[in-house]
């Protein structure tokens, strides 16, 4: 005799159904969207560092003076990024925020291989904002569609 389960899919639909409605991540939801882009183009600006960082060690320190502004930029964005990710849920891009925020403050001390970090940590803040695969056509990422891909935010 086999044991089956007293709940059919249709059971299991109507008890997902059934979990209250949070007006709060969907007004959290909305502010996303609002100001989606506005975050998506502090972390492509952060690109703009690595042919900063891409040179000889020997050649570090003039890059970074005439840089300074650039440099000054992106400390300010990935501190913004850092804590407005994780408002929002994004608690992965929130901590590479945190791990490129470190080495940024420690720019002039780094060494050749912590440099050489940034460009990696970089894109992978792109890419947990970007998850690969299809993009809904109808529609702008959801909660529902991060959480697809692994991100979902943790509220």
């Amino acid at each position: 005799m086999s044991v089956t389960s007293s709940f059919s899919s249709g059971d299991r639909a109507a008890r997902a159904s059934a979990v209250p409605h949070d007006p709060t991540l969907d007004r959290l939801q909305e502010i996303w969207q609002r100001h989606q882009k506005k975050y998506l183009d502090l972390v492509t600006g952060l690109g703009k560092l690595i042919p900063v960082l891409a040179v000889p060690p020997g050649e570090l320190a003039s890059s970074l003076a005439m840089n300074r502004a650039l440099i000054t930029r992106s400390q300010q964005a990935i501190h913004t990024l850092k804590g407005a990710l994780g408002s929002f849920g994004f608690m992965q891009a929130s901590q590479i925020a945190a791990q490129i925020e470190t080495l940024l403050s420690a720019l002039p001390q780094l060494d050749h291989e912590q440099i050489n970090q940034l460009p990696d940590l970089i894109n992978a803040l792109q890419h947990a904002l970007h998850p690969p695969g299809p993009r809904p056509s109808s529609r702008q990422n959801t909660w529902s569609d991060r959480s697809e891909h692994g991100i979902s935010p943790s509220i």
